[in-house]
């Protein structure tokens, strides 16, 4: 049985996901607004850390290790698909999120046969190489066209972009599903405290808006226009992780949304996420940004229509995956549901 809750909250992130992304193509000189860069900083939070809950979910709905295996493989191609076939760029290099999610995943079927002190062990290596790693960052990141990797493809520049500074490295992005995976482990424990979890997330979003926004911390320069604040990730923003994450554990064990559209991104946000990037490299272009000058309303009905197309192709995949049942598994993994 799926959480309708997780489901809901992985379909708001991937929501807030085309916003952000489509963000630099729409308005590719534009300064974002500080409060609008901290809301595109809450989709990759919430996403990466949902992947370690439902890996908990699916496990304890019996699922397979070979079906386990057959989701990180799928996710997998699709990164290299994107990679290749939307952006024409080498695979294995930038280290884009579907990249983070089927690395973390495939560690995670090591860990959780670990006693749990070691997934802590992971957990607090990764956070505290945060500090270390920022130093190490490189806010430039060539892509290398496909198909075209002679010199120019370093594989010890890959190595680093995988671990340091691609989009989403292993460190510190890896603790993220590990703490998704152990807050659905033990969340009968976490349910005895829910009120006080709510307010303790509360207070870190508050009081890293209060330092950020009041200007005690800096943020970071936007990442090739990229407008979230986490390129780098550093210690506040750690701090802003963690309340978001406490928020996002009172609502999965709380479980109160019923199945809704949004719920629907979630359950097919494999299938969303390929889309939403077909949409960026093939539809928002046409709209001709080099000449003309989008206000912010503009923005926001160009984001309205790409929602509604998102929608569309959901309903369609849903209308589809009713009719079929388990029939067509191949087809099925190719359209990343």
């Amino acid at each position: 049985m799926r959480n309708n809750s997780v489901d809901f909250l992985r379909g708001v992130a991937i929501l807030i996901m085309v916003a952000a992304n489509s963000y630099p193509y729409i308005f590719p000189a534009l300064p974002c607004p500080m409060m609008l860069r901290v809301i595109f900083s809450t989709a990759a939070p919430i996403f990466i850390f949902l992947s370690g809950v439902s890996l908990r979910l699916s496990e304890e709905n019996g699922k397979s290790i070979l079906n386990t295996i057959q989701r990180i493989f799928q996710i997998l191609f699709f990164a290299v698909l994107i990679d290749v076939a939307i952006w024409n760029i080498m695979p294995f290099y930038t280290m884009d999120v579907l990249y983070l999610i089927s690395f973390s995943l495939f560690t995670m079927l090591f860990l959780r046969r670990l006693p749990d002190f070691y997934a802590l062990l992971v957990f607090a290596f990764s956070f505290s190489l945060t500090l270390f790693f920022a130093q190490n960052y490189n806010f430039k990141l060539i892509e290398i066209p496909a198909f075209e990797a002679d010199q120019n493809y370093i594989i010890l520049d890959a190595i680093k972009h995988i671990f340091i500074d691609g989009w989403f490295p292993v460190f510190p992005w890896l603790g993220i599903p590990i703490l998704g995976y152990y807050s659905a482990k033990y969340r009968i424990l976490l349910s005895k405290y829910l009120n006080f979890i709510l307010i303790c997330g509360i207070l870190g979003l508050s009081s890293f808006l209060f330092f950020t926004l009041g200007g005690t911390f800096s943020f970071n320069l936007p990442r090739i226009n990229y407008m979230e604040i986490f390129y780098p990730v550093t210690l506040p923003f750690w701090i802003y992780m963690i309340g978001i994450f406490l928020v996002v554990i009172y609502f999965k064990v709380k479980n109160s949304f019923s199945h809704n559209y949004i719920g629907l991104l979630g359950t097919y946000s494999l299938a969303v996420y390929f889309f939403h990037a077909l949409l960026l490299q093939f539809y928002v272009p046409i709209f001709d940004f080099e000449n003309h000058h989008y206000s912010f309303f503009g923005y926001f009905l160009i984001i309205a229509s790409l929602f509604l197309l998102v929608f569309s192709y959901v309903s369609l995949l849903y209308i589809l995956v009713k009719k079929t049942g388990k029939k067509f598994p191949v087809v099925k993994f190719l359209l990343g549901i």
